[in-house]
């Protein structure tokens, strides 16, 4: 198997818990890292080992205020300051403060800029977000956002991330 050197994401609870899956051979953990805070923000990576196969792997623990589901639609981003489209992007996750998304190519944007986003959710009304985000992290064609304000109410989203969040994670 190939040495695998990118970081797996771990979503720690309110508990400071996480499940850690071993990229090797699948074996599943539960890690308490309540004791250590410098890992909570996800800026920095910790080599593990798997007690089963013994293989080393990276982790990146990750504690939000609200939870984060995996999501693959398309959406559409417009520049607000200049109105300029972007070219369309895809939707990766979402939380009811924030959405991940893919560019087709590395972005010419900038951390703080706003932009208009719009979406369509995959449920059963097919509803229809649009909002205002504030980029607040770029990782190549991965762009992280901020809905804003970040207080707003959006009846459809809160719904579809409270439908698609594991239970444990309250």
């Amino acid at each position: 198997m190939p040495q695998v050197t990118e970081a797996v994401r771990i979503h720690l609870n309110k508990l400071r818990q996480g499940l850690v899956t071993c990229v090797h051979c699948g074996v599943q953990r539960t890690v308490n890292m309540a004791q250590y805070p410098e890992y909570h923000s996800g800026n920095k990576s910790l080599q593990v080992k798997c007690n089963l196969c013994k293989k080393p792997f990276l982790v990146r623990f990750d504690l939000r205020r609200y939870h984060r589901v995996t999501t693959h639609f398309p959406g559409q981003l417009v520049q607000q300051q200049t109105g300029s489209a972007l070219p369309p992007i895809t939707i990766a996750s979402l939380s009811v403060s924030g959405v991940g998304f893919h560019m087709p190519i590395p972005p010419d944007m900038k951390l703080g800029e706003k932009y208009h986003i719009t979406f369509t959710l995959d449920d059963e009304d097919r509803s229809t977000v649009s909002e205002t985000v504030i980029v607040k992290c770029i990782y190549g064609t991965l762009i992280g956002a901020e809905f804003d304000p970040p207080d707003r109410y959006h009846h459809a989203l809160d719904f579809y991330v409270l439908a698609n969040t594991p239970l444990g994670d309250f």
